[in-house]
Order: structure tokens, then sequence, then C-alpha cells
């Protein structure tokens, strides 16, 4: 169902003439992570219509309300109920991510079904069976304690033909001559499974990083934990076709590229040092950071042996470099393609 675009005329009495809670998607055309994650809002909108309306704002067309929300990064998605702000994400996420936020939001009402909300299936996860309690949103939890598997049968190596497809999407990217950085950013907003693994639960692009007498500072991604107690850490994309290391007698080096990169991330590190900085990203954004892990994903493994690439990141002790070649290894791997 298409989004209903929304305006900064009659912005404030739209949102308390509304009966039901209201999602609005903050977007602009400019935008690759916006473009990405709308067809996840346009199901959600049918899945979710008897509790939530969903709209969109452009924020180049309507930037008074852009700013009195504080919007520094896009898409933002924000939740109203009784015309007050109730809840916010910020960066592209799959629907299953933004269909759990709504639902942990607190902002709909108690699903109610002939079976009290719940619904019985068989999910296959993890190459077998399991009885599961299934949610709309394809949320899911196990009905037996210890979520112990039932041997019903077992995978003969099936391939997902849509992973393929993102396999091969990739793929294309790494050999296309002309592939840049912001176009590996939008990949990796659409399909965050190949930056994240299973303690995040989802990212943030681009998010912006305001301070005084500087320039902004905008990391590509800010990855958020599952764990409310635990904080987020930083990642940041270089070019697949980056030179990796400079060729020594005694063992190779990173090259000038990582040493840039690695310096930029600290730069980032060095910001949350501020309680005041570590407080506007957690107003705006709803995020939390201080002393972030850094993640650099620069260039092609290649040739180098592991224990070649382990020396050589002694270099960088707090700082973990990841290829492109990694991600793609590690995606086949999880997923099985």
């Amino acid at each position: 169902m298409p989004l209903m675009e929304m305006t900064d005329v009659g912005f404030d009495k739209f949102l308390k003439a509304g009966k039901k809670p209201i999602l609005l998607d903050f977007w602009a055309e400019w935008c690759g992570p916006c473009r990405m994650i709308r067809p996840a809002l346009e199901e959600l909108s049918e899945s979710f219509a008897s509790e939530i309306d969903f709209f969109a704002l452009d924020v180049d067309k309507n930037p008074e309300t852009a700013k009195k929300y504080g919007i520094m990064s896009i898409p933002t998605l924000m939740v109203f109920k009784n015309g007050d702000l109730f809840a916010r994400q910020v960066g592209a996420a799959p629907k299953t991510k933004i269909a759990e936020w709504l639902q942990n939001a607190g902002v709909l009402e108690k699903e109610r079904g002939e079976l009290g909300g719940e619904e019985i299936g068989i999910a296959w996860i993890e190459d077998k069976l399991k009885i599961v309690s299934l949610t709309r949103d394809g949320r899911y939890r196990f009905l037996d304690s210890n979520s112990v598997y039932h041997n019903i049968c077992r995978s003969v190596g099936v391939v997902d033909p849509r992973r393929q497809r993102i396999v091969e999407e990739f793929e294309a990217l790494l050999n296309y001559p002309r592939s840049t950085e912001h176009m590996f950013q939008d990949f990796f907003a659409a399909h965050p499974d190949f930056i994240i693994n299973d303690d995040y639960r989802g990212v943030h692009s681009q998010i912006v990083l305001e301070r005084s007498g500087s320039r902004k500072l905008i990391p590509d991604f800010v990855l958020e934990p599952y764990n409310s107690n635990s904080l987020c850490d930083i990642l940041e994309l270089k070019r697949p076709d980056a030179g990796l290391f400079v060729d020594k007698k005694n063992r190779p080096r990173f090259s000038a590229a990582v040493f840039e990169a690695v310096a930029q991330l600290r730069e980032y590190q060095e910001y949350f040092e501020l309680e005041e900085h570590r407080k506007l990203v957690e107003r705006y954004y709803g995020l939390k950071l201080f002393r972030p892990r850094l993640i650099l994903v620069i260039g092609r493994r290649g040739t180098l042996s592991p224990l070649q690439f382990k020396k050589a990141q002694g270099d960088f002790p707090t700082v973990t470099i990841q290829t492109y070649d990694d991600l793609l290894e590690k995606f086949k791997r999880k997923f099985k393609v």
C-alpha cells in the first residue's frame, strides 16, 4: 500500500486529529536507503493497517517539520500517538526489524484472535523443522523448552534463490570498475546481514555528528546491539579497490589508505569522549556510544595468508579490519549460499 505524503501545512493538527498511531517516514528523493526501505514500509502498512497509519514526509520539500524534530540523517522513522512523539528509529533496516521495532514500541494494541494472538506453525530453522508461535510480521518463538529441535527432517542443501541473487548483485558491484563508496553504502543499508552479526539488531546509516567550531562527522554506519545495556559500534567503508598492503622485506604493512581510514575512525571515537556529544546523539537518534568498537571494511584479501594478515593487523589493535571478500564469505557461510 503506497504511503500517503504529509506536509508542513497543518502538520500538528493532523497528528492530533488521528484516531490511530501514525508512523512517519522522513525521506528524500536522493536518498538511496530511503528508497530501499520503502517497499518494506508499504508491505507493513498493509499488515498493520487496522492499528497504525503510515505516512511519508519529504524533508527537502518540508524543512520546517524536519527541523522541528531534529532530523539529521535519513531515513528516520517516527511513531506518534495522540499527537506526541512516541518512538524513533534512524537508518535503514529490514522489514522484520522495523516490524519488531513497532511491536516493542508499545503503541500497538495487543494482538487478539482465536488463539489469543498466536498462530501455531512449523518453521524451517537452521536446516530443521521447529514448532513455533508465529506473528504476522514474521517473528517467532519456540514453543518447547530450551529450543530443542524436532528431527522431523533434515536439509538437502536447498539454496534460497533470493539470497543467491543478493550474492550475485554484490559480486557484480565488486567487479564493476565504476562502483563508488556510496553505492556500497546503499547496498549494505539494504542488506545489513553482510556487515552485522547476531549481536546487532540493526544499522544506522550516516548519522551526523555535530560539533561546534569544526566540520561535521558522518560515519558510514552505527551498529546498534540487541542488548539494551550494550553500546553501539561504528563501521566505516572504503573502496574495495583501495590498496591494502605495502610490500616489505620483513612483513607486509598496511597501506597509507588504511592508515588514513583508521585515523578517521579514531576521530569518531574521540568525539564520544565528550559527555555533551554522547547526550546529543542519544537525544537525536536514541543511540548510546562511548569508546565504540571500530570496524573498517576496505580492499580485497588477495593472496595474503591469514597469518600475514593478522601480523599486519597488529599495527591497529583497537580496530577490526575486514575486506570485502571477508564479508562475502561470511554471508555465504551464514546463509549456505
